[in-house]
């Protein structure tokens, strides 16, 4: 896999008119009405700081970090004003994702939507995980929605080995996690859990290549309840032994596959 590419453009500092700036979704957070609402009243144009832009190959000027501050500028109807700004010039939509990514390395933007930015910037892990999602059927998105998958944090951590195993074994461990949820209880937003989908993978990790995983989609299957149902009993374990959720189910998963097991049974999940 190629790395991903980094910025190495040099930048410069000019004031901008609001009206000739374009926003690409792809290479941004999603927008927030809200956000911009709630500071309508507020505003104060001392606080604005400055944009950085980019200003593409056909010439156009793109918005790489600031979109919600020129969106407030807009909204308080100063959208045929300049405002400062740090200028690229040249960067490619990839280059502008890293960029935005790079500057907002900080807990105020979404989980998802820089995982989702990372894509754009072609991370290799991320591009990879991305993949083995959509190779099982589903999407990633930050909707609740059938065939989506919200949590991209619980898909990373068992790509990069959850501290059971090294990243190596992490995509196959993924892919199958993804498989056996789906064959057992479809698609459905209530089934494609992150704590599930983590508490699947970190099985995957810590017995790969001693799972029949027909085997354990066919004991998994009739689980009552399904995934919200294996969910709801992880979490009265929880209650009880004091243990992450996300362990909980993995040893739930473990019992349910050796149960009636006389042969190629698993080792408990906690001795």
């Amino acid at each position: 896999m190629s790395k991903a590419p980094t910025t190495a453009h040099a930048s410069s500092f000019k004031m901008i008119p609001i009206s000739s700036l374009n926003i690409d979704p792809e290479a941004q957070r999603k927008f927030s009405p809200a956000w911009v609402k709630a500071r309508v009243p507020e505003f104060d144009v001392d606080h604005l700081g400055y944009i950085v832009i980019n200003k593409r190959s056909n010439g156009k000027l793109y918005i790489v970090d600031g979109q919600h501050r020129v969106e407030l500028m807009r909204a308080i109807g100063w959208g045929d004003q300049s405002i400062h700004a740090e200028v690229f010039e040249g960067l490619s939509q990839a280059e502008e994702a890293a960029e935005f990514n790079a500057r907002n390395d900080r807990k105020t933007v979404r989980t998802f939507d820089k995982f989702r930015i990372a894509i754009t910037a072609g991370d290799p892990v991320s591009c990879d995980i991305d993949k083995i999602v959509k190779a099982h059927g589903l999407v990633l998105s930050d909707q609740l929605r059938d065939g989506h998958v919200v949590a991209v944090d619980a898909l990373k951590r068992v790509y990069q080995g959850a501290g059971i195993a090294s990243q190596k074994e992490g995509p196959t461990a993924l892919g199958n996690a993804l498989k056996v949820l789906i064959q057992a209880w479809g698609n459905q937003a209530s089934s494609v859990n992150g704590v599930v989908i983590q508490a699947l993978g970190m099985v995957q990790l810590r017995y790969n290549g001693t799972i029949d995983q027909k085997e354990m989609i066919k004991k998994l299957a009739p689980f009552p309840g399904g995934a919200p149902g294996l969910l709801g009993k992880g979490r009265s374990m929880q209650e009880v032994r004091g243990r992450p959720v996300h362990h909980c189910i993995a040893s739930i998963i473990v019992d349910i596959y050796n149960k009636g097991r006389r042969t190629g049974k698993l080792d408990e999940w906690e001795s």
